[in-house]
């Protein structure tokens, strides 16, 4: 059962006994849970175990003669797992393959050089201006309805009410309350709880940890080799 901010905000008010305190405000609470989320996010990402938790999917149009594209608003940086594209009409499928190497750049101007009726697309990834955008390769000449499907990691909801659902794995909501005590005993200079509740939270989460190690343990945790050196030695 998903935990909403004020369920974690009412435990934790009643755990610390500062129900009718306004040493913490309603508002700080609900940051020191996102940043328990970033925390935990942290950790996934660094096992790379975020898919099992946060992929999703989306449609893009195709539009003539465009070749920018912004990502999805939600999209967790660029962790692009998949980009899908169906040709209308057609049972022509195929992976849209990031351009990667040494000749990228080359490649880039090569595509767009060579015309192509129905090309097999390639994208490149752009940040600008702390927007990240794709360029689709070669820049299309047809558009296209929903034709290319994203799959990637969205960013956990931020909390921002009361009613803001906590975006974490269920068995993950003891490490997100522990974190929020923490925090708000730091609020509370001298107070005899914090370093008991900073143990606590160590031991809360090093089990964090393990379970999500244990999570790269399942039987589909093969990584796809990279085989862009090799692309990069035929072209």
């Amino acid at each position: 059962m998903a935990w909403t901010a004020l369920q974690v905000r009412n435990k934790v008010r009643r755990d610390l006994d500062i129900d009718e305190d306004e040493l913490v405000l309603d508002e700080q609470m609900y940051e020191f849970i996102n940043d328990a989320v970033r925390d935990m996010v942290s950790e996934m990402l660094k096992l790379g175990i975020e898919d099992k938790y946060y992929e999703t999917r989306t449609s893009m149009n195709i539009v003539a003669a465009q070749e920018s594209y912004s990502l999805p608003a939600d999209m967790y940086v660029t962790k692009i797992y998949r980009v899908i594209h169906k040709r209308p009409g057609t049972r022509d499928i195929y992976e849209v393959k990031r351009l990667r190497g040494t000749k990228e750049y080359l490649e880039y101007y090569w595509e767009n050089d060579t015309v192509v009726s129905n090309p097999q697309y390639r994208y490149k990834l752009m940040n600008t201006a702390g927007a990240p955008t794709m360029l689709l390769v070669p820049t299309p000449q047809v558009a296209e309805t929903a034709s290319l499907t994203f799959w990637y990691a969205r960013k956990p909801v931020v909390v921002t009410t009361g009613a803001s659902i906590v975006d974490v794995p269920e068995e993950m909501i003891s490490y997100i309350l522990s974190f929020v005590k923490v925090e708000c005993l730091k609020k509370d200079v001298g107070n005899p709880l914090l370093q008991a509740t900073v143990e606590d939270l160590g031991r809360i989460r090093k089990l964090m940890v393990d379970t999500l190690t244990d999570q790269t343990h399942d039987s589909d945790n093969m990584i796809e080799m990279d085989t862009s050196f090799y692309d990069d030695m035929e072209a």
